[in-house]
């Protein structure tokens, strides 16, 4: 049987490319028991369950914190993609503790990681360039990923949003090899 998590690479190598839209959700730190993630991942799996019919063409990814990877799995339906909220690998041969690389990502079967996020810009101080990095390795090792950007309320208040969008896309651009 196959991988949960293989299913879309699987699927691509077997038949063409189909275009399907994409949604994420990303339910950051907010939820911390076990309790509250398993009453928020089987009412998800229940709403999908009863719209099967409207998930055609759309591929649907739950962004779920680490250490609730494996629930998230094991919970949701196959129909929906679990992917890692963030992924730190951009130094090579860099062992860090407390880190998760996108090859550990990739071993346990994750399609999608979420890099960019602005709570990583703002607060924790990503720059461009690591984030970048990241988004190449993830690419190397094999996981989709979902970069996000976004402005600051200064500059939107200065009318500089775009600039700062558009920066965020061309770092991340460089990255992404030719092929893909």
């Amino acid at each position: 049987t196959k991988s949960r998590f293989s299913g879309a690479g699987a699927e691509r190598a077997e038949r063409p490319a189909e275009k399907r839209l994409f949604v994420g959700a990303n339910w950051k730190c907010s939820l911390e028991s076990v309790e509250q993630v398993d009453q928020l991942l089987s009412s998800i799996a229940t709403a999908v369950s009863a719209e099967t019919k409207g998930l055609a063409g759309l591929e649907l990814c739950i962004f779920a914190p680490y250490v609730f990877l494996e629930r998230a799995r094991r919970i949701l339906p196959t129909e929906i993609r679990v992917g890692s909220q963030n992924a730190w690998d951009a130094a090579e041969g860099f062992a860090c503790t407390g880190v998760v690389t996108s090859s550990m990502l990739k071993g346990i079967g994750c399609d999608w990681v979420l890099l960019g996020h602005s709570d990583r810009r703002n607060v924790l101080g990503e720059s461009h360039d690591l984030i970048s990095q990241k988004v190449r390795r993830c690419l190397e090792s094999g996981l989709k990923v979902n970069i996000t950007i976004g402005e600051k309320k200064e500059a939107r208040e200065k009318g500089q949003e775009l600039q700062v969008l558009q920066e965020q896309l061309e770092s991340v651009a460089k990255a992404v090899p030719a092929d893909r």
